[in-house]
């Protein structure tokens, strides 16, 4: 029988999110971020916890009773006033599910440091993000995939980074706790396109990386202006980035809306 799981092929979540650490931070990543603790109390953070929870809840049950309206009516402007709210309904949702996912996982052990727990929570925020856009995927337990996008708003869902254990539902796996790992190509390839936050660690950069790191953020604040523009930029930031490389990387980075269009207006 083949081997079903190499660990010479994946990271455990601890390591990647180290190597992240690392790769922002440089010398001033000190390896304990994972255990750093919140400044606010857990009681704070938990009381916010369920009461997120709750609004999910409530309206989820909403949005059913909405979704159920608009089924049964036949007059066509009480569709389109159904069809404002539940898109209104929809969006508060995901508002909602999106400021539970970014609250700070509570765990056994912590360590009172603000500093390294900004780094945790920006290194966190950015694994977190990148399985959101499916940039990154990952295993639980041995051989199955991990359904963050399934799982991350469930009640019973804890993530543990510090451990690379995931606790869910005995709904949703019949793994109630397992660890967590992630594929190190996958995780290599999105790690060279996250900039560092520190100047020694852009330094360190080669071209490629730097200009891949822009373009990424830059698509992930949405377009501003034509791709002129953004060549200009870069060049003028990135030091011995060429015109070639950066219109190789624009084809092969930014979404395809992006590509539409004429050169800028002079």
């Amino acid at each position: 029988m083949g081997r079903q799981l190499d660990l010479a092929q994946n990271y455990l979540l601890l390591e990647a999110f180290d190597l992240l650490g690392r790769h922002l931070y440089g010398d001033d990543w000190t390896g304990l971020e994972a255990w750093a603790r919140p400044q606010r109390s857990t009681r704070e953070i938990r009381q916010e916890r369920e009461a997120l929870l709750a609004e999910i809840e409530k309206s989820t049950i909403a949005l059913d009773a909405l979704t159920r309206r608009y089924n049964a009516v036949l007059d066509h402007d009480e569709q389109r006033a159904l069809d404002a709210e539940i898109t209104a309904t929809r969006q508060a949702l995901n508002e909602t599910r999106n400021r539970l996912r970014d609250l700070p996982s509570l765990t056994g052990s912590h360590i009172r440091d603000s500093a390294a727990y900004e780094r945790r929570a920006v290194a966190e925020g950015l694994i977190k993000g990148a399985l959101d856009k499916g940039e990154l995927t990952a295993i639980y337990g041995p051989n199955q995939p991990f359904a963050w996008q399934d799982w991350k708003n469930q009640p019973w869902f804890r993530l543990d980074i510090a451990l690379s254990l995931a606790t869910v539902s005995p709904e949703l796996s019949n793994l109630r706790r397992a660890p967590v790992f992630l594929p190190r190509a996958t995780f290599q390839t999105w790690l060279d396109g996250i900039e560092p936050k520190t100047l020694e660690r852009l330094e360190e950069m080669t071209p490629e990386m730097r200009c891949r790191a822009y373009l990424k953020e830059e698509v992930s604040k949405g377009k501003t202006k034509s791709r002129d523009d953004y060549q200009e930029e870069a060049l003028s930031l990135i030091e011995g980035l060429s015109i070639r490389l950066f219109r190789q990387l624009w084809t092969e980075i930014v979404p395809d809306s992006w590509k539409q269009g004429g050169r800028r207006k002079k």
